[in-house]
């Protein structure tokens, strides 16, 4: 008898438990922001304050798209590496109009550019990398290197 007593508190609780959880509101926007920086449905839960359960099926409408989206993020540079590939493949069509081949050039650009930025290539860094290693290659002369 006494066991059962505790199993029906014990069931209690739990029930409690859950009514406090499905009372929380979950936050979508916020939730597929979370998902796509890379958090867990279990981080995105305890910051919500949430079960792992409602993140999950919060998000189960979205799951596909944000598939794409953290596939997309992992292969960024070689996505646009190869979308500049096929635009110089284009350009050297010597068939081609110089409207499109200026579209072209235009895309391949753009492209390039944010290739460079998403690896760390931008002007900016270049320029600080330089300024380092030249004042490394003084430095080394100095030191009768």
């Amino acid at each position: 008898m006494a066991k059962a007593e505790r199993q029906i508190k014990i069931d209690e609780q739990t029930l409690t438990v859950r009514e406090q959880n499905s009372h929380a509101k979950f936050d979508i926007t916020k939730g597929i922001k979370q998902r796509a920086k890379g958090m867990t449905y279990q981080e995105i839960a305890n910051d919500q304050g949430i079960s792992k359960t409602q993140a999950y099926e919060g998000l189960a409408p979205y799951k596909e798209h944000l598939d794409k989206l953290q596939a997309y993020q992992g292969n960024k540079s070689t996505l646009q590496d190869m979308a500049a590939n096929k635009c110089l493949t284009e350009l050297l069509n010597k068939d081609m109009e110089s409207e499109k081949a200026s579209s072209i050039a235009a895309a391949f650009k753009v492209f390039n550019d944010a290739n460079r930025l998403e690896t760390g290539q931008s002007t900016q860094n270049v320029s600080i990398k330089l300024v380092d290693l030249t004042q490394f290659a003084g430095d080394a002369t100095e030191d009768g290197s």
